[in-house]
């Protein structure tokens, strides 16, 4: 089962670290979301010490990569940051991906060839593979 949360953790979403076994993370190419998903590791050793034992990072998802220097910095400081934590397919920005939700579908049936529906498969057999749940950042 899947628990979808806001980016921004409060009780909601620590109630669901608390109730889930990994954590999935989507992170955008952007600099400002790494302080964001440094906070998210952190709630996540928070939880994991106090409340759920369990919890394990089953992997960072890099999205909306767009082919600019900056979405390229950010991706290789993810991967030297958090190594095999950071999953090897990536999800490309698509106009498909806009336009999915106000048709209330996912991309992979709205678009079901689209390059952004082919990714996010790319990302499910990765996710779905043991050997890719082992995943474990670096320390800092």
């Amino acid at each position: 089962m899947f628990v979808d949360c806001p980016p921004t953790l409060g009780l909601l979403g620590v109630q669901a670290l608390v109730g889930c076994r990994e954590l999935l993370v989507p992170v955008t190419v952007d600099p400002m979301a790494l302080s964001g998903l440094a906070a998210l590791l952190n709630t996540l050793g928070h939880v994991r010490a106090r409340l759920n034992k369990q919890l394990a990072l089953a992997g960072i998802v890099v999205c909306r990569v767009t082919p600019t220097r900056v979405s390229t910095e950010v991706l290789e400081l993810l991967r030297k940051r958090f190594g095999r934590a950071v999953f090897r397919a990536i999800v490309h920005e698509a106009v498909r991906l806009t336009e999915a939700p106000s048709h209330h579908q996912p991309v992979t049936t709205y678009a079901p060839v689209s390059r952004a529906a082919a990714e996010y498969r790319a990302v499910a057999r990765e996710l779905s593979n043991p050997g890719s749940r082992t995943r474990t950042p670096k320390r800092a």
